[in-house]
Parts: C-alpha cells; sequence; structure tokens
C-alpha cells in the first residue's frame, strides 16, 4: 500500500454491493499490517464494513479511534493483549462512537458464562468515553476462541455511572431484554433509546415494568420520548406493517386518535405512578378529545384544566336520536337517553381522569349570556332546552365548556342532531373561532323535512337557514369546511359567512338514510 496510513484522519472500507467484490488479503495479513499504523494520533475515524466474516477486531486495536464502524465479524474486549506501540484499551479508548453490525461480540474471558448483562457492563468500562453504542444484529460468544491465550480480565462490579453515554440503539433478536436493565441503572444521562426485539407483549411488558422501576426509584431519568419510541416500535409499527392496525390506531396518519382512549395507552399508565404523570401531562396524547357523554365530559374538563392554553381538537358525538324531528313538539322530560345507547362505541373511554374531580356543579353553570349585538329574532330557538331533554343535561354543559375555549380551538367536529346542532350555534353566533381551521358538521337525526316538502305548502313548512354565518364570519383562519346530511350553504359570501375560494376543502355530502339536507329553493 503506497499510502501512509499514520497520516490519515478517517479510514473508510465499506462494502455493500452484490454485484461485485472486493480484492483483499487474507485476514491474517490484513489486521497487522493495517491496524497498527492506523492506531496513531490523527486518525480519528475508522469504519470496516467487508462483507467476510473472517475479520476479527479487538478493542486493544482501536487505540486513538473516536469513531468505529464495524462488520461482519468478531469483536473482542475484555483483552490485555496489545501491540507493542498501542497501550492497553482499558485505560486509553478514546472511542465516543461505536457501530457493530453482524458482529459476533467476544470477551476474552477463561470461563463459559460470561452474560450479554456483562458484555455490556465491559464494553462501557473500556470505553469511559463512549457517547452511543449501536448493535444491530449481533450475537454474544461466551468465549473468545481466536484469543484464548490471553491474560483473563476478572469481573469488576462497580456501581459508577456512565456520565457521557446518552444513545443507545440495539436491534435484533439474539439480546435478552433483562440485559438492557442492569445498563440502564448506570446511564443517568440516557436519552435516546431505541431497541428493536420480535413482538412479544409479555417480555416488553417485564422490560417497561423494568424501565419505570429504575426511574421511580432514582436510578435514572429515563426521558418520556424512550417510552413513546418503544410503545410505537413494539405495539403499533409491527401491527402497521402487517396491515392489521385499526385505522384509530394509526399514531402519525390519522390526526383525530383519541391516543388516551387506546387499550395500550390505559395499560400503560398503570405501569408505575411516574410513566402516568408523563402520560397524563404530554399533551400530544390529549390534543384530541370526544365528548360523547357525562364521563367524557368529565374526562374533557380535566384535560383543560391541566392544559389552559393550549390548542386542541374537539369532537361532540350523539349518535341517531329517533324524537329528535325537528318541528315536532318536544317529547316529556321522561324520554331521556342514556350514554351508553346513544354513544359511538369507537373505543374504550379513560375513565381514570376523575380522581381529582370534586365539582360542584352550578344549576346556572348552563346559561350563555348572549353577546351585546346579537340578535334572537334572526335565529330562534324553537325549544329552548330541548337538547338536555333529548340526550340529558351534558349536552348543554358541554356546549358551555366548549364556548369557554373557542378562541384557542383549532379543528371542530359536530355530530349531532339536527336541533342541537341549530342549538349550539345560536349559542356561538357572536362568539366565533379566531384559531378555528377545521370545522366538520354531521346531523344525525331525520327532521321530517321530506315529508313536509311532499305537503301542499312545502315552503311554509322550510325550516329557516342554520345560524352558521355569524359564527363563520368571525373564524377567519378556516381552511376546511365538511357539512354531511345538514345544510348547502348557497348565496352570496356574506349570506353564508366565509369566502369558498380561500378555502383548501369544502364538502357537502349527503350519505345517511335517515337525514336531509337544508337546501335552497
Amino acid at each position: 500500500m503506497d499510502i501512509d496510513l499514520t497520516q490519515l484522519e478517517e479510514f473508510e472500507m465499506i462494502y455493500n454491493r452484490q454485484d461485485a467484490g472486493l480484492i483483499a488479503p487474507t485476514s491474517q495479513e490484513f489486521k497487522p499490517k493495517l491496524l497498527v499504523p492506523l492506531s496513531s494520533n490523527k486518525c480519528k475515524t475508522f469504519a470496516l464494513h467487508m462483507g467476510f466474516h473472517e475479520l476479527h477486531l479487538d478493542l486493544n486495536d482501536c487505540h486513538n479511534f473516536e469513531t468505529v464502524i464495524f462488520g461482519p465479524g468478531d469483536f473482542t474486549i475484555g483483552s490485555k493483549r496489545s501491540h507493542s506501540n498501542v497501550p492497553s484499551a482499558i485505560q486509553s479508548s478514546h472511542i465516543r462512537h461505536l457501530t457493530l453490525s453482524d458482529t459476533w461480540l467476544c470477551v476474552s474471558l477463561r470461563r463459559e458464562d460470561s452474560t450479554y448483562d456483562e458484555i455490556l457492563r465491559l464494553m462501557l468500562e473500556e470505553m469511559p468515553l463512549l457517547e452511543s453504542l449501536n448493535l444491530i444484529r449481533t450475537i454474544h460468544q461466551p468465549h473468545d476462541v481466536h484469543h484464548s491465550h490471553d491474560a483473563p480480565v476478572q469481573k469488576r462490579p462497580s456501581t459508577k455511572p456512565f456520565p457521557n453515554f446518552n444513545r443507545l440503539l440495539i436491534e435484533g433478536p439474539s439480546i435478552p431484554m433483562a440485559s438492557v436493565l442492569p445498563l440502564l441503572k448506570r446511564t443517568p444521562f440516557l436519552t435516546d433509546l431505541t431497541i428493536t426485539w420480535p413482538h412479544n407483549p409479555s417480555q416488553l411488558e417485564n422490560f417497561m415494568k423494568g424501565l419505570g422501576s429504575l426511574d421511580e426509584n432514582g436510578a435514572t431519568n429515563i426521558p418520556e420520548e424512550i417510552f413513546h419510541r418503544i410503545m410505537w416500535i413494539h405495539y403499533l409499527s409491527p401491527q402497521d406493517a402487517r396491515g392489521i392496525l385499526p385505522r384509530r390506531y394509526h399514531v402519525h396518519k390519522d390526526r383525530q386518535t383519541r391516543f388516551y382512549a387506546l387499550p395500550d395507552f390505559q395499560i400503560a399508565r398503570l405501569v408505575c405512578r411516574v410513566w402516568n404523570r408523563w402520560l397524563l401531562n404530554d399533551f400530544a396524547f390529549w390534543r384530541h378529545f370526544c365528548i360523547k357523554g357525562e364521563k367524557s365530559l368529565a374526562v374533557a374538563k380535566d384535560v383543560l384544566a391541566r392544559f389552559p392554553t393550549h390548542s386542541f381538537h374537539i369532537r361532540v358525538r350523539v349518535d341517531h336520536v329517533p324524537q329528535s324531528q325537528f318541528w315536532h313538539p318536544p317529547p316529556s322530560s321522561e324520554d331521556v337517553t342514556d350514554e351508553n345507547e346513544y354513544a359511538v362505541g369507537l373505543d374504550r373511554e379513560d375513565d381514570h381522569e376523575n380522581e381529582n374531580e370534586n365539582e360542584n356543579e352550578n344549576e346556572n353553570e348552563d346559561q350563555v349570556e348572549e353577546p351585546e349585538g346579537f340578535e334572537d329574532d334572526m335565529y330562534d330557538d324553537p325549544w329552548p332546552g330541548r337538547s338536555r331533554r333529548l340526550v340529558g343535561p351534558w349536552v348543554d354543559e358541554a356546549n358551555v365548556l366548549i364556548s369557554s375555549i373557542l378562541p384557542r380551538c383549532e379543528a371542530i367536529s359536530l355530530h349531532l342532531p339536527t336541533q342541537i346542532i341549530h342549538h349550539t350555534f345560536i349559542h356561538w353566533a357572536c362568539l366565533g373561532a379566531p384559531h378555528l381551521r377545521r370545522l366538520l358538521l354531521e346531523a344525525t337525526d331525520y327532521d321530517g323535512r321530506t315529508e313536509r316538502d311532499t305537503s301542499l305548502n312545502p315552503e311554509d313548512h322550510r325550516p329557516t337557514p342554520p345560524p352558521l354565518a355569524p359564527f363563520l364570519r368571525q373564524s377567519p383562519m378556516l381552511t376546511s369546511i365538511i357539512i354531511m346530511n345538514y345544510h348547502v350553504p348557497a348565496g352570496l359570501d356574506d349570506d353564508i359567512g366565509f369566502n369558498p375560494n380561500r378555502l383548501d376543502e369544502l364538502a357537502m355530502i349527503y350519505d345517511r338514510g335517515d337525514a336531509e339536507i337544508i337546501s335552497p329553493n
């Protein structure tokens, strides 16, 4: 080789193509002639990914390297052997970033019982400056057959932390989960943990409990991002890749997911108090919430109290209410529906949020004062308070609750009977939502409009236009409006309350057999 290897600052030799071969010496000639001159004071990066499995690398041969990438082959640690001009690696290893791929981890010990726990411990003890470690499809070998003549290195039990270590990636089925926990006890500044084992829920649950126990006992400070990554990799991503993941579980795709109602999320909250605190205070899990009854209303109140300045995406759902024919007389007070009868069963509602709820409800809480300048005559509420009798008092309470946070709502979806939608927008007419970007309205009832259209004077029975325009005029940031089975906004921009030209999405859909659209002549 005509190159003066002692003058190199970086040396990489990578073979990753299937249609070409490298002309290389045998491993016996390769290592001493190459690694010794590279272990100079100048060469900081060493990458050897050659593709032949007979290569071997000893940690002592990586004397002054700061970044090492190696594989496939054998990587030996725990050895006292060194070249004459290379000091012992135990005392002088400068490696900061180590990546081993398709590699046998060999320990130079004269016994057959070395475990993965010990291998990981030795790696960090012999590389005190190590910041990141990537082990990709690595297999540990209890006894190093290549260097069996070396002197044994006795195990040195220690609780000294590794202050520089902050990133660990382990990928492959051969590394036991339990072997990683002892390492985490000594890595208090770990900020990035990626572990991909074969999907095994019971084994993973034990590992997650172990993580929570470590943090709860003060052994290490595991950031919440680590849990999020593990949860995605093991619980959700494998199912998503196989196409068996329900749509409501798409963490990265379905932006309307109620994370707090997912069974896996609820199970994770039970791991320990620390994890429960993480999940309760991570706004990403609570941005989208749905109100569909008394229990979910209590959850919504708790969420809003925990995040008083955040912007939310809100859904309010009531299934079809047979009695809610818009112009018919209101039903008796006995016809109060039950939440479980009309709630949409997308997933289990989280009922753990009510532990600290001890509120005295005010009878006047459901009363909303209309701002000055609002004309009641424009949009009459034909049956005031009827929504309470149709589906229960929680509807009016939800109306009041959402009214209080309208200025910071980013998305609102209302899946309600026609009259309740009318009632809601009568209350919101002079409020507006200055930060609202998406609005979805779906009427879930049949209100008798089709029947009356066939009468002698159908115009006399046509309901007045919904009170949408006053609300939409005060929501200048709207980019998406979807209206289902409810209303066709037609006329001048001032009449319908918005300019269609500034919308990215405008949809009017009629796909229900039990509802008709309120449309112009």
